[in-house]
């Protein structure tokens, strides 16, 4: 039963920012039921602590966010059933370094749709803008009819802590925030309610819980990928599980979760939509069959591999590891691999999709390509390569006070790169910090960059200043 506040970011999250510079923050909402108080709705906002102003915290050294957050649950057009306005502070931290930090609000409502008004407002903004938007949601609340709360997604848990605000059913859940699952994810962690089976099912009685992933087009359930739980009927039925999602490859699934009674009836189904992302490289084609592909005239194997090599900052984990191995396979095997990746990137032109990224390669090279490395091999080539064109590029060359460096920018996603030279001399300029899950990312990256030659000097006014000017350039790109 759903009796503590959870901070949760959802899958499938509603990007929310002022404008492409600015305050950026991620919201969705999940319904729970705790019976004889009514159906629970909770909303969960997750600030990027890139995109917000600080100011000096009581902590001397240390500087914090602050933003106001003004929540309206209305019944119909003007109707106001419940409402929020407060401030959300960030924890202190250290100047130049930054946190994510979230908002949690409950609301205890009756059954029916709702909409939700809210409005973000970073305190510490000196031009005082603010952001408003709107969701319809149905929250759920029923003593008699047997349903499910929301299927909330997590990347892992852990046995509460006392007064945890993570806590449920005895287990702190750290939330997945997206419902998209790449090949890096072996296993689906889950967590679901499910209420009144006693009143469907009669009291204390055996039921049934099943969990399985099905393929939506086909409403095929996915090989092995099932468990099942046997419980008593009650109230209210906490599950935390996974699901084993190794063998599962490209393509939209949901998440099938079920109620059966004692004679295998089913009682009630929730589904959750996921996306998967993996691909099958193991697949070796019939030798006629792919000479007759676009592949078919690529003859000379040392050609091949370079290509394949070419494909590292487009490909998952799977797709590395064949890479990785590539000088061990026969050209078959290697003709294989090359027309399943771009099959599976354009599996109505394939051959399409290769040209176009060669002359994404040639650009590289040109760009971004030294005398000991190809420009795909570059961190500038294989960002470019992984994400395209950046929408602003702002660089120096010879600085006074730091390394040579660039910063990138793409508006809409927000994505944020930092190179630098840290022999100030040459043409290849490394990564070394970015906003991006799984690219480098370095809190430290500031002094770091004006590290000289190993000599640090914070206590340089100069170098203080610049330091901040580094901050604004990255915050609000040129």
């Amino acid at each position: 039963m759903m009796k503590k506040l959870l901070f949760v970011v959802v899958a499938i999250s509603l990007s929310i920012n002022v404008n492409a510079k600015d305050l950026l923050a991620y919201f969705d909402y999940k319904t729970f039921y705790s019976p004889g108080d009514g159906g629970i709705l909770e909303t969960y906002m997750n600030f990027d602590g890139t995109s917000v102003f600080y100011t000096s915290a009581e902590e001397e050294g240390m500087v914090m966010a602050k933003i106001e957050v003004t929540i309206i649950i209305k019944k119909g057009a003007t109707s106001i059933v419940d409402f929020i306005k407060k401030e959300v502070s960030s924890p202190p931290i250290r100047d130049l370094e930054y946190v994510n930090f979230i908002d949690q609000n409950r609301f205890l409502l009756p059954e029916g749709n709702y909409n939700i008004e809210i409005n973000i407002k970073d305190l510490n903004d000196k031009e005082n803008k603010s952001f408003d938007f709107k969701k319809t949601v149905y929250v759920k609340a029923s003593e008699s009819k047997l349903f499910f709360s929301d299927v909330e997604l997590i990347s892992a848990y852990r046995p509460a802590a006392e007064g945890s605000a993570l806590a449920k059913s005895g287990y702190d859940l750290l939330p997945y925030t997206s419902n998209f699952y790449s090949s890096e994810f072996s296993e689906l962690l889950f967590y679901v309610e499910a209420y009144n089976t006693d009143k469907k099912a009669g009291s204390n009685k055996d039921i049934l819980m099943t969990f399985s992933i099905e393929e939506p087009s086909s409403q095929k359930i996915i090989g092995n990928i099932s468990t099942f739980k046997k419980v008593k009927s009650a109230p209210v039925i906490s599950y935390l599980g996974k699901l084993p999602i190794d063998e599962l490859y490209s393509g939209t699934y949901n998440i099938i979760i079920e109620v059966r009674d004692s004679q295998n009836k089913i009682l009630e189904t929730t589904k959750t939509k996921i996306i998967r992302q993996k691909t099958n490289m193991n697949q070796t084609y019939d030798e006629e069959y792919i000479d007759e592909t676009f592949v078919g005239n690529m003859l000379d194997r040392d050609s091949l591999i370079h290509n394949i090599n070419s494909l590292r900052p487009l490909c998952e984990s799977s797709e590395l590891a064949v890479i990785t191995s590539a000088e061990q396979l026969d050209i078959l095997r290697l003709k294989s691999f090359f027309f399943s990746f771009w099959l599976s990137r354009n599996k109505d032109n394939p051959a399409s999709a290769w040209n176009g990224y060669q002359e994404q390669l040639a650009f590289v090279q040109e760009k971004y390509g030294t005398q000991q490395k190809y420009g795909f091999d570059t961190d500038r080539g294989t960002i470019y390569l992984k994400y395209g064109p950046p929408t602003s590029l702002y660089f120096e060359r010879e600085p006074d006070y730091s390394f040579p460096f660039e910063i990138w920018h793409y508006y809409q996603s927000d994505k944020r790169f930092v190179f630098y030279s840290p022999q100030k001399v040459g043409e290849e300029y490394y990564l070394l910090h970015s906003n991006v899950t799984g690219e480098m990312q370095n809190p430290k990256w500031i002094p770091e960059l004006y590290r000289l030659r190993g000599t640090l000097r914070y206590n340089d006014l100069d170098i203080k200043e610049n330091q901040i000017r580094m901050k604004e350039l990255y915050n609000n790109p040129r």
